[in-house]
């Protein structure tokens, strides 16, 4: 797993926040991750899926909510830039976020995370994904 250098928080000192690549069905994930400084311990985690019509949206236009979200509730966020359409069609945007809801389980207790409180959210298409996504947890599990 890759990993760059912290990025900065919007309230100093509230928040770390790392990019870095997961492996996915396809190739790398690229993912964000947004841990509160000073959260309960182990946290909750979320995966946040962005919007933007399955064919655009991404990690930088996630950051406010995503952001907002960790800083309000001291949970862990995992924001996904999972594959778009055209260039990546269906079902490649479900696998990636099945893959990333994974690896946020599977790595929990590193990330001082608390698997049995993990959540998805999203806007627009990530929400669509979103629940696409606890179906095919619900099947495969």
């Amino acid at each position: 797993m890759d990993a760059s250098p912290p990025l900065p928080s919007a309230l100093p000192g509230k928040l770390s926040i790392r990019q870095q690549q997961l492996p996915g069905p396809l190739g790398p994930l690229t993912v964000r991750i947004y841990q509160s400084l000073d959260g309960a311990s182990p946290a909750p985690g979320i995966l946040y899926l962005h919007g933007g019509g399955f064919v655009a949206g991404g990690l930088e236009e996630a950051d406010f909510p995503a952001r907002q979200i960790a800083e309000q509730t001291g949970a862990l966020v995992l924001s996904l830039a999972y594959s778009l359409a055209p260039g990546k069609p269906f079902p490649a945007a479900p696998e990636d976020a099945y893959a990333a809801l994974c690896w946020l389980h599977r790595m929990a207790p590193a990330l001082n995370v608390d698997p049995a409180r993990l959540a998805v959210v999203g806007d627009d298409a990530g929400g669509n994904l979103g629940a696409a996504l606890a179906l095919i947890a619900r099947d495969r599990n």
